[in-house]
C-alpha cells in the first residue's frame, strides 16, 4: 500500500498477477478509482465510479467573508460572514447576510438546513481551507449541538462532527442525522481558483473582501 493522507485515511493499492496490474485508490473507507496496467498492450486503463453517484456522496461548502474594522493592536482585519453556499450533488442552497439579522444567524440557519435534511445522514462536508480559516466562523455554531466532536492534531483541525435528532419525513421516531466536516485543502492543495482551472470547470468568481 501506497499511504497518501493518514488524515483521511487515503492510500493505493497495489496488485500484480499474470495478466495486469492494478492500482485501486481508497479514500475514507471507499474505492475512489481503478486503474489497470495491461502489459501486453501497455497502456492505462482507468475505471472511475459513476460521477452521478459520486456526486452526491458528499457536500461542498463555501464561505465569503468581509473586512469590517482593521484591529489597530494586530493590524488584521475583523471579518464577517456576508455570503455562504452548499452543494449537496442535488440542490444548492445559498445565503446571503442581507436575508439575516447578522453572519451568526446566517451561518445557524445553513447548519440547521443541513441537519435537518435525513438525506444528509453520515455525509462529508468539504470545505477549502476549513483548518486555516473558515473553521473560526462555523465552530461558534457547531460547539452548541450536543453531538459536536472535533479532532485536532497539533493546531491543525482534522475534522469537526455534529450531529442531531430529526424526525423523518413520516414523523416517526427521530432519527440521529449527523455530518463530518473535513477540509478539502488536504485532499487537493491548491486555491479555488487554480483548480477551478486545472478541472475546467466553471471559474471562482473574484470578491472584493474589503468592501
Amino acid at each position: 500500500d501506497n499511504i497518501l493522507s493518514l488524515k483521511n485515511d487515503h492510500f493505493i493499492r497495489k496488485m500484480d498477477n499474470d495478466k495486469n496490474k492494478t492500482e485501486i485508490t481508497y479514500l475514507m473507507g471507499e474505492e475512489e478509482s481503478i486503474k489497470s496496467i495491461d502489459p501486453l498492450n501497455l497502456f492505462l486503463k482507468t475505471k472511475d465510479k459513476d460521477k452521478s453517484e459520486a456526486a452526491e456522496d458528499f457536500i461542498t461548502l463555501d464561505l465569503e467573508t468581509q473586512a469590517v474594522s482593521i484591529d489597530e493592536m494586530s493590524d488584521k482585519a475583523n471579518l464577517r460572514v456576508v455570503s455562504a453556499v452548499f452543494y449537496d450533488g442535488k440542490n444548492i442552497n445559498s445565503y446571503f447576510l442581507n436575508d439575516y439579522k447578522d453572519s451568526d444567524t446566517l451561518i445557524e440557519k445553513l447548519i440547521e438546513d443541513l441537519l435537518n435534511n435525513l438525506d444528509h445522514n453520515k455525509k462529508r462536508v468539504y470545505v477549502h481551507n476549513l483548518s486555516g480559516f473558515d473553521a473560526m466562523f462555523l465552530i461558534k455554531t457547531l460547539a452548541k449541538y450536543p453531538g459536536f466532536k472535533i479532532i485536532k492534531k497539533d493546531d491543525t483541525i482534522i475534522s469537526l462532527n455534529i450531529a442531531k435528532m430529526v424526525k423523518d419525513k413520516d414523523g416517526g421516531k427521530p432519527i440521529e442525522n449527523s455530518i463530518t466536516f473535513l477540509d478539502s485543502l488536504n485532499l487537493l492543495p491548491s486555491s479555488l481558483a487554480n483548480l477551478g482551472k486545472a478541472f475546467g470547470v466553471s471559474q471562482k468568481g473574484d470578491f472584493d473582501h474589503n468592501r
